[in-house]
């Protein structure tokens, strides 16, 4: 059995979770420090539907933030729509609590899951992450390609912030640019990397920079 599968098996995800927040944040304030920009560099985390469920969620957020002394604003919290959608009203619920404090909210992975429109427009997210699956046929034309289009003039319309997940090629980072998605990741800008590499990816583009600096990849210049 994989990890992450097994871990929310056993629970332990809820406390892996707060782990990987903590560490997560006291990088970013250090990423801050050595390379301040406006806006600030942001740190993206993502939240299983299992930490979603777990009461002490809101309490761990706010801790975890006054401990690193990381800004709200700076945090992006990533969740997928199945994990919103186990318990719609609960999420709801937590979602606007965690906006409460500050932070902001994406939807992972759209479009792989099984939420309605009428629920996209309740949740109080800020980012809308499109899959991979999508991004892949993007500069296809046709049918694929109107579908993300549609995809991104749908986040525009909800006023979210649309994200592409896993660019590869420059064919589909010139058709998002096209359709105003301006912000991405994938292998087209840089594999996972190490904080080391990472580091010396910022000092390479220092300046260009401005959207959430989690571990997927790195955002389109």
């Amino acid at each position: 059995m994989e990890f992450i599968p097994l871990a929310e098996e056993t629970g332990l995800i809820v406390r892996i979770g707060k782990w990987i927040m903590g560490e997560a944040c006291q990088e970013a304030v250090k990423l801050q420090e050595r390379f301040p920009q406006p806006p600030p560099l942001t740190m993206s985390v993502n939240i299983s539907a299992h930490q979603l469920q777990h009461p002490g969620l809101i309490d761990e957020v706010r801790e975890v933030l006054r401990t690193t002394g990381l800004n709200a604003s700076s945090l992006v919290l990533e969740l997928t729509e199945t994990a919103m959608m186990a318990d719609a009203e609960m999420a709801i619920l937590k979602l606007n609590q965690l906006k409460e404090l500050g932070v902001k909210l994406a939807i992972d992975d759209f479009g792989t899951g099984y939420s309605s429109l009428n629920y996209l427009r309740r949740f109080p997210v800020d980012i809308l992450k499109v899959d991979k699956s999508f991004i892949d046929q993007v500069a296809l034309g046709g049918e694929q390609g109107a579908l993300t289009a549609s995809i991104i003039k749908l986040a525009a319309t909800l006023q979210l912030v649309p994200v592409a997940e896993g660019i590869e090629t420059e064919a589909q980072l010139a058709r998002l640019l096209e359709l105003d998605c301006r912000l991405g990741q994938g292998f087209l800008f840089a594999q996972p990397m190490d904080r080391d590499a990472f580091e010396r990816l910022l000092e390479e583009r220092s300046g260009v920079l401005g959207a959430p600096a989690g571990a997927g990849g790195a955002v389109a210049p």
